[in-house]
């Protein structure tokens, strides 16, 4: 492999998707080519930061609501139920406000 791998490939490799001859052009690639160890270091980095990550991270419900309707453009899947819809900040406060108050 005279050419750099593509990122992809870099990431199969990392993620121990590369199997027989390709792992072994990889391999051989690597051991002689410091920018793709940099880029596949690199791609090490932020698997394993971003994989910390996920359990501290909250979604807003306008954002899980926003990505629920893009997955699912015709509509409702048989036997599920629709999210509610997300309710404005401002109904919130004014809500919460009349409940503190009695």
């Amino acid at each position: 492999m005279t050419a750099h791998p593509p990122l992809g490939i870099l990431q199969d490799a990392l993620d121990l998707r590369l199997a027989g001859s390709a792992r072994l052009e990889v391999d051989a690639h690597l051991a002689a080519c410091e920018i793709c160890r940099r880029q596949l270091h690199a791609l090490r980095w932020t698997k394993v930061r971003l994989a910390g990550v996920g359990s501290s991270l909250v979604m807003p419900s306008e954002l899980e609501t926003e990505i629920r309707r893009l997955l699912d453009p015709q509509g409702q899947r048989p036997g599920t139920t629709a999210p509610p819809p997300a309710e404005p900040p401002e109904a919130r406060r004014r809500r919460w406000f009349a409940w503190w108050r009695g």
